[in-house]
């Protein structure tokens, strides 16, 4: 395969001419070192011990170096004479995929499904939080108890949702975020029964493509933590409308006060324009 050499500009062949007369000046102070070293040698009858390093020294440092103070490569966004389009980045292949790039759960990368939001969290969700530190089980993934697997989720999800999205919701999705204090727009509560009635696949495309006021932060949260953020969700609206039976009963007596069985917390209201 043949190898083209890359046109040289004005400002290049400067450089070299200048790298040139230096290697020139150093080839000349190493001789003159080397000759006199011998000579000094000589006297201490110790030519032939020095003569094999000297030698080495001569053809290393005389090595042509042009390349290392203008190497033959392009720089970053550099144009070029070589290729039509004028450009030295090529753009990949027709139908290069990267590593990781396929995509083929639907579901798990886009949150729909036929079009419409899925409901459950995906099993992939599961699968990606586990390659992720697989080290934090311990054991293989088909071995581990769902419920391991699901607290680890809404733990991974908490720590997202803690530091991306309760500056403007909350810490506890009512939408009373710090900045919302400040005067930014509040967001509705996630509270109110069109949230808690609404597909986990909507938060997911919310978080994905941004609704309202809200920018996308697909930039910002990869697929895996979004869906752990939609678990998280889900856990915050169940707490706040959970009925006394549903609590465990190791953990009733946590409760700051007793209600009846089938009463439930007050929903939230949805901010007023």
């Amino acid at each position: 395969m043949s190898r083209h050499r890359l046109p040289l500009r004005r400002d290049t062949v400067a450089v070299q001419r200048t790298a040139w007369c230096r290697i020139r000046s150093e080839r000349l102070i190493w001789w003159a070192f080397i000759t006199r070293v011998l000579n000094e040698s000589a006297r201490v009858r110790l030519r032939g011990q020095l003569i094999l390093p000297l030698l080495y020294l001569s053809f290393t440092i005389g090595c042509d170096r042009l390349d290392m103070y203008d190497q033959p490569r392009y720089e970053a966004l550099e144009a070029s004479r070589f290729f039509g389009d004028g450009l030295s980045a090529r753009p990949p292949v027709e139908g290069t995929i990267p590593r990781g790039g396929l995509r083929d759960d639907i579901p798990f990368y886009t949150g729909k499904e036929d079009g419409k939001p899925v409901s459950p969290i995906p099993a992939a969700a599961y699968q990606a939080l586990y390659d992720r530190q697989p080290q934090q089980f311990n054991e293989p993934f088909n071995q581990i108890e769902p419920v391991v697997l699901r607290q680890a989720l809404l733990e991974r999800g908490r720590e997202r949702f803690e530091i991306y999205c309760s500056v403007c919701h909350g810490r506890t999705g009512d939408g009373d975020g710090m900045i919302v204090r400040r005067g930014f727009r509040r967001p509705p509560s996630y509270h109110i029964d069109r949230l808690r009635d609404a597909a986990a696949g909507h938060f997911f495309d919310v978080i994905t493509n941004g609704f309202g006021a809200m920018a996308s932060y697909s930039s910002r949260i990869d697929v895996a933590d979004r869906w752990a953020i939609v678990a998280y969700l889900r856990a915050l609206q169940l707490s706040q409308h959970a009925r006394l039976e549903e609590v465990p009963l190791d953990h009733r007596d946590e409760l700051t006060t007793t209600r009846p069985a089938n009463d439930v917390v007050p929903r939230s209201q949805e901010p007023s324009p």
